[in-house]
């Protein structure tokens, strides 16, 4: 895994995405689930389920939302394991090889539990989910069966 600054993040999704592609996806929205023992079973299913064969960019978008309910030394611990000691402000995002699926559902456990905005982008735009603090999922996906395999799992 490495971190990449704002610029570097829309770099990354510019040279790698069609804005016609992108135009045609299907716009769902979750609600996450009530508990938070539950929030890792669905960080692991976006994780793993949709193309981890190909790198995935969390990108962290709005923080200190609920700053008492943030937990930034559990987060930088985690982040300096990565050798990277930056603030998340000046690195928000996570990019994470196919072989990183375990490490980037920590990291969206994370996102969640501590309240923050992140985005959860694929490579080609086929399936990009926001993370809100508002504690619900925004889904954008090019197939129905994509979105049709988030909800059975969300209905366990």
């Amino acid at each position: 895994m490495i971190f990449l600054t704002a610029p570097e993040c829309e770099a990354w999704l510019t040279t790698r995405r069609s804005s016609d592609d992108l135009a045609k996806r299907v716009d769902s929205h979750y609600a996450l689930p009530p508990k938070g023992y539950q929030l890792y079973s669905l960080s692991l299913f976006l994780a793993t389920e949709f193309h981890c064969q190909r790198p995935r960019l969390l990108q962290l978008t709005a923080w200190d939302i609920f700053p008492s309910n943030e937990n930034h030394h559990l987060y930088y611990r985690l982040r300096q394991y990565y050798g990277d000691y930056r603030e998340f402000s000046n690195a928000p995002g996570h990019l994470c090889q196919k072989h990183e699926s375990e490490d980037l559902a920590t990291f969206l456990q994370l996102t969640m539990l501590n309240g923050w905005d992140a985005w959860l982008y694929s490579e080609q735009g086929d399936f990009d989910v926001f993370v809100s603090h508002d504690e619900y999922l925004r889904v954008l996906t090019s197939s129905n069966e994509l979105s049709h395999r988030l909800r059975s799992h969300m209905h366990r």
